[in-house]
């Protein structure tokens, strides 16, 4: 899967986007050099690894989320 991801960002600076400041993240089991290396290294200025079971990491990362989104809509309500 990082080859495919690399791909992508491949093609995203052919056509001349600006990929200056992009956060990567890996979510995965366990710690491997190729996800870290072509994932979080080298295409982004910010890259995340976290580690352990999916069942436990993507529904904390969408509770994390979204209550930031919620803080930073009710701080915009309150600033108009």
């Amino acid at each position: 899967m990082p080859e495919v991801f690399l791909k992508a960002v491949s093609v995203a600076r052919n056509f001349g986007c600006d990929l200056d400041g992009m956060v990567t993240a890996n979510f995965d089991k366990e710690s491997k050099y190729r996800t870290g290396m072509n994932v979080l290294r080298r295409p982004g200025s910010v890259g995340i690894e976290v580690i352990g079971h999916h069942e436990l990491l993507i529904p904390l990362f969408h509770v994390a989320v979204s209550s930031q989104l919620v803080s930073g809509e009710e701080k915009t309500l309150k600033a108009a």
